[in-house]
């Protein structure tokens, strides 16, 4: 354990020395970097914003940061190794930085460049944030405020929302609330009457059309337990299919932080 410390201060000490460096190379106005759930997946609001740049057909130098490069990544966005030297430089010369979590792994904010923030829950039942502050790791407290002080706008989808951004994500004055929807969301809305796009759905699900579909997708606790979880799956397909007089399926789509756990369904 003492030689892991040892080696991970070695690499922090010179990452936050090129970090540094960095900061001497130029900006490259048309690059925008992301990176969704810590460089864990291409997926979320980020990806989503990531398609919309390319459909624009316009000269972006779009660079996307994960731990593993994924399959789905389109033509030309660049894939860069996350808690990579060279992911730090894609970050320290980029105009626009795109995130949907706190960020830790991250040279200083330059003069010229733009952080947006696009969070990963449309809005939540439980205390997220400041509002929990005292439940919340020390650590991950200082990097929040860090992040939120640095952030220049943040994606919203109601005043609900922005209500919350405002009291609980340590936001400076000057950070602006875009009260646009999540782009993630999108989807659903464009293709709501696409009914090529609903079978195409069905299709890759194995749903058939006479089925009514529930998606359960719950959050995910700190302690990364399941306990808490609904898991008398037949009972709830059984009220369902009483409910509505047709076959029920049953989707369950866990939160990217305990995507590897299963309900045992």
């Amino acid at each position: 354990m003492q030689k892991i410390n040892i080696k991970w201060r070695i690499k922090s000490t010179l990452q936050a020395g090129l970090s540094v460096l960095f900061c001497l190379c130029p900006i490259k106005k048309n690059k925008i970097v992301l990176e969704s759930f810590g460089g864990t997946n291409y997926s979320d609001n980020p990806k989503m914003i990531v398609e919309e740049a390319i459909a624009e057909h316009k000269p972006w130098d779009i660079v996307w940061l994960s731990v593993e490069k994924p399959n789905d990544l389109p033509e030309p966005v660049r894939w860069v190794e996350y808690g990579s030297n060279k992911a730090l430089y894609e970050w320290g010369t980029a105009r626009v930085w795109v995130d949907n979590v706190r960020q830790q792994f991250r040279p200083i904010k330059r003069k010229g460049q733009y952080y947006i923030q696009t969070w990963h829950a449309s809005f939540s039942l439980k205390l997220i944030e400041k509002d929990c502050e005292d439940k919340l790791d020390k650590n991950y407290v200082k990097a929040a405020q860090k992040d939120g002080q640095r952030t220049d706008a943040i994606v919203s989808n109601s005043k609900l929302l922005d209500d919350v951004y405002k009291r609980a994500f340590w936001l400076q004055d000057r950070a602006e609330l875009w009260q646009t929807g999540l782009p993630r969301n999108d989807t659903l809305f464009q293709h709501q009457d696409d009914k090529g796009f609903v079978e195409k759905v069905r299709r890759f699900f194995g749903i058939d059309q006479d089925q009514y579909v529930v998606l359960y997708a719950p959050t995910f606790r700190d302690d990364r337990s399941t306990g808490g979880y609904l898991n008398d799956f037949d009972k709830i397909i059984e009220a369902f299919e009483r409910k509505y007089a047709k076959k029920c399926r049953l989707l369950v789509r866990m939160h990217p932080n305990v995507s590897k756990h299963s309900l045992g369904f």
